[in-house]
Formats: structure tokens, sequence, C-alpha cells
């Protein structure tokens, strides 16, 4: 889905760098939300987008910079009329693309929840249990640097022994998702409190698994597509989510 030429189903295109309701007609009935995978396409500049729920008052558009050729993931709640709220700086470079849709095992907020710890440079149990319900299985959470210079931010389960903590430029944010343990907590790594954390929603029920420590699915083969075997891993699943570590720079 291009925001240049068109919304993915008839919409009109919306202008640069202002909240527009964008709607996504080819969602389900009963869509609590969209997956997006956002492209910045520029080769040289960094473009800020951002998105959120209608009506919602979050507005981390000036901390949403995108790196040149690089790209995204993000999950915004969709109302009754299958709609969210997009503002982009330059629809012809910032290009969205839809990749699936939540459903009622996913609750989403209008507006993020701040559960940014106070403790920095080290691992810090985040209890949500207040936010979540009973059933709930994993959080999606948003980091976003409000800072001028890149920060470390990263979550786990709580016991877990990843230890990932990834950059997050400065004026950006990324989406992350983890899973709860029994009493609703996880565990949150920032490096400073100007990046913030936002609970956006959580997975319930037995249709989402997450494990406590990732698997290693590296492929040894480099610069080309390969098949990633998970059958052993999670043979009933019918999508998976995965992070990808850059350890040279971290």
């Amino acid at each position: 889905m291009s925001f240049a030429t068109d919304t993915g189903g008839g919409g009109t295109s919306p202008p640069p760098a202002e909240w527009t309701t964008v709607t996504f007609p080819d969602a389900p009935e009963g869509a609590t939300g969209v997956i997006l995978d956002i492209h910045n396409t520029h080769s040289s500049l960094y473009l800020k987008n951002d998105f959120r729920a209608v009506g919602s008052s979050q507005d981390d558009y000036d901390n949403g910079r995108l790196s040149p050729l690089f790209h995204r993931y993000a999950v915004v709640k969709l109302n009754a009329s299958k709609q969210a709220e997009v503002k982009i700086e330059d629809p012809n470079y910032l290009k969205y693309y839809i990749m699936g849709y939540t459903l009622g095992d996913v609750v989403l907020f209008n507006n993020g929840i701040d559960i940014t710890p106070a403790t920095v440079n080290a691992w810090t149990v985040v209890d949500v249990s207040s936010h979540v319900s009973e059933d709930c299985k994993a959080v999606i959470l948003k980091f976003v640097n409000t800072y001028t210079s890149s920060l470390k931010g990263a979550c786990r389960m709580k016991g877990s022994t990843d230890d990932f903590p990834k950059r997050v430029l400065a004026h950006q944010w990324i989406m992350l998702i983890v899973g709860v343990d029994e009493n609703k907590q996880i565990e949150v790594y920032i490096s400073n409190t100007n990046l913030k954390v936002y609970l956006m929603g959580y997975a319930k029920g037995d249709t989402i698994h997450m494990f406590q420590n990732a698997i290693d699915k590296t492929p040894s083969t480099f610069d080309a597509w390969v098949d990633v075997d998970l059958s052993e891993d999670c043979p009933d699943a019918v999508f998976t989510f995965w992070e990808v570590v850059n350890t040279s720079t971290r």
C-alpha cells in the first residue's frame, strides 16, 4: 500500500504531515488492528511517520524518523469502521504495506500506557497485570526515543537469559512483542529514561505461544533468500515472531 497513490482500497491519498483517517476496506469483520510494514525508499533522507487509533491523542510523529532505505513493522488499532489515523512526512517515499490483520484475541489500546522503568542500564521487571486480562499471553510495546542521540532498549520474558539491547536512533520508535509470565510481568531494558516504553496492547488466549528464550535460527547462507525449517520448534504455527539482532554494532 503506497499512500503516494492509493490507500489499498479506493481511499484518497493523505497529504504530508497531517493526521489523516485511512480506511482499510479489506480488513475482515471483527478485525481489531492492522499490521503494517513501513518502508522509507529515499536513499538519504530520514523521514517521519506515525500511526494511531482514530480518536487517539498519542502523537509520536516528531519521534517517528525512519532511516533511509530502511523499514519497520507496526500494528495499529482499527475502529468498527476499519479505520486508523496515519501521519507521514513525504508520501512519495514512505510506503505502507499491509501484512495482515489482528482479530479478537488481540486487544489494542487507543492510547499507549507509559510503563517506562525508572531504572536504567539494567533489566527491570515491569508488572502489566493491571492493564491486561487474565488470559494475556504477550504484550505489544512501543519504544520511543525522545532524545537527540541513540539509546538502547529491549524487552524479554521474565527469567529469560536473552540479552539483546538494540539501538533506537535519535527521534525514532520501534515496536516489539514479548511474552508475559503467569503474574503478567516482563523485563525491560533502557539506557536512558528519554527512551519511553508504551504498552500498546496485548494478545490473549491459546492462539499465541511465546518462548522464554529465543531460538537461534540464523541461516548459514548470506545475501540470499533461504528456507528455514520450523517444523520442530512450532509445528502447529501459522505465523511466527522473529527478532533480528545485529551483533556487530550493538
